[in-house]
């Protein structure tokens, strides 16, 4: 996966969820999310513009708030809701560690 390709997929991911209806459609798309940002480190600090470091820390921020809010719905079953509740933290995980990647190559 390409950097373009992986915030490509940030913004259809987002896009993507305010169009689900299954619970377990909208876990896949979270997870693709999940993937294409733990490549982000995978590439040199030039790969990514800052604008695109902020599309995709946007992109997961816009992903927690619809997973938190799909959450106080409960219209999913247990499971779903589990998977749910984990993918936040996966997803609050990968963008701190794509912003100790940025720390480190700039050298803050």
């Amino acid at each position: 996966m390409t950097p373009s390709e992986i915030v490509t997929v940030a913004s259809e991911t987002v896009q993507a969820l305010s169009q689900t209806v299954s619970g377990r459609t909208f876990v896949k798309s979270i997870k693709k999310l999940v993937d294409a940002l733990a490549r982000v480190p995978d590439y040199s600090s030039a790969a990514f513009s800052s604008q695109e470091i902020a599309q995709l820390q946007l992109a997961a921020e816009q992903t927690i708030a619809a997973i938190e809010l799909r959450i106080e719905t409960g219209d999913d079953n247990g499971t779903v809701q589990l998977e749910l509740a984990r993918s936040v933290y996966e997803l609050r995980r990968k963008v701190e560690d794509i912003n100790r990647w940025r720390r480190h190559y700039l050298g803050h």
